[in-house]
This record gives C-alpha cells, sequence and structure tokens, in this order.
C-alpha cells in the first residue's frame, strides 16, 4: 500500500452512524508504514474539517498539505477505514503536525 502517514487524503468516510465525521472528506494518514502494509489494506486516519471551532484538540493545517483553505484535524475522530475509500491523495502534512496529532490521541486514550 503506498500511503504514509502524514498523507492527506480524500476518502468517502460514508456509511457513518451516531456523530462520526462522514461525507467525503479529507483525512489525515496517521498509522505508521508497518501498520499500513499489512494485508488488511487499511488505514488509521483522522478526520481533517474546514471549521474553525477553536478546540484545543483540533490541529491546524492548511494549503501546505494540499488543501484548498485552512483547516484541521480533528484528533477526536480517529477511525480505521479501508484503503478501498480513498479517492485521491491530495498532499503532505509536515511531520510536526503528525506528531501532535499522534500525541493529543495518546492523551484521549489515557485516564485525563
Amino acid at each position: 500500500m503506498p500511503y504514509q502517514a502524514g498523507d492527506v487524503l480524500l476518502a468517502d468516510l460514508d456509511q457513518m452512524a451516531g456523530h462520526e465525521r462522514g461525507g467525503r472528506r479529507p483525512v489525515l494518514v496517521l498509522s505508521g508504514s508497518s501498520y499500513n502494509e499489512l494485508r488488511n489494506e487499511q488505514l488509521i486516519v483522522a478526520a481533517i474539517t474546514s471549521r474553525q471551532r477553536g478546540l484545543p484538540f483540533h490541529i491546524p493545517v492548511g494549503a501546505d498539505c494540499g488543501l484548498r483553505m485552512p483547516s484541521w484535524v480533528q484528533s477526536e475522530s480517529v477511525r480505521a477505514i479501508s484503503a478501498q475509500r480513498v479517492i485521491r491523495h491530495l498532499g503532505r502534512a509536515r511531520p510536526e503536525t503528525v506528531a501532535e496529532v499522534r500525541n493529543r490521541v495518546i492523551s484521549f486514550l489515557r485516564d485525563w
């Protein structure tokens, strides 16, 4: 699988339930190459939104990674998706952005 951590992809996240992020939207690949190369052809991604909500766990990204407008990675909205959901590659986020999102995800997994 050619995708790497830091890739910004356009993906189809439909069939959603509850408060999951859905529709065609950009996502940031968080999973590393060892996971991405498994035969299960899945990626661990975080959804990206163009709405600024001022939340401390939304990490800014923008045109430098292939997006048309200022956007934010929703570190609370992480999921595994099939590589078949990927529509196209948009760009790459900076390594510092990926590290910050991963750290926020880890903090959610701890007992605050």
